[in-house]
């Protein structure tokens, strides 16, 4: 087995990437249909990074890395994957929307 990419007390700081979740709070912009390439700038990001977490968790399960590089890396990576990037994927749908509700607010 090869020597671990970090150590074992080191991988429960992974977990400070649920912090990462702190990006629903950009909602409230995309409630008020505002900062439209900050708030899909930021979910494309925390996309992107959790993909290069999931790919580093799936590389180190392939040179034979200890279970917990493996876990540290990639399921932090697919979690952050799957939702931000189904998020930003739901992102003009929802500012469609805003826009909509403004149109109807100052057509009243």
């Amino acid at each position: 087995m090869p020597e671990a990419w970090f150590a074992r007390e080191i991988a429960p700081f992974f977990s400070l990437l649920s912090l990462t979740a702190a990006i629903a709070l950009l909602d409230v912009f995309v409630q008020r249909g505002e900062h439209r390439g900050l708030v899909r700038t930021c979910y494309a990001i925390s996309a992107f990074a959790g993909l290069a977490l999931f790919a580093a968790g799936a590389v180190a399960l392939a040179t034979g890395q200890p279970w917990y590089v493996e876990f540290a890396l990639g399921f932090p990576g697919a979690v952050m994957f799957v939702a931000c990037g189904w998020s930003s994927l739901r992102l003009d749908a929802a500012y469609s929307a805003a826009e909509h509700r403004r149109t109807l607010a100052k057509d009243i």
